[in-house]
């Protein structure tokens, strides 16, 4: 199966997929050290350093989402609202 590991880290959980049988297509990461370990342990050509919002054909949103006030609404549904 292969994947798209955002928000990756320094790829611990990307590793044990791996391990799995799961293929990476790419590497999505913000932070340079965890980008550095992430080129040393796959293949450093799938790995993106930089915002999420600028890897390319990430989809970008139509609207805005308030995230607050769909919760509430998911918890009164629940009955367990504040």
């Amino acid at each position: 199966m292969k994947t798209l590991e955002i928000f990756s880290g320094a790829g611990g959980l990307a590793k044990g997929l791996e391990l799995s049988g799961f293929e990476h297509t790419a590497f999505v990461e913000f932070n340079r050290h965890a980008c550095a370990s992430l080129s040393e342990n796959f293949d450093p050509t799938r790995v993106f350093f930089g915002d999420i919002k600028d890897f390319p054909d990430y989809p970008q949103p139509s609207a805005t989402f308030d995230y607050t006030e769909n919760q509430i609404k998911v918890l009164k549904s629940l009955e367990i609202a504040p």
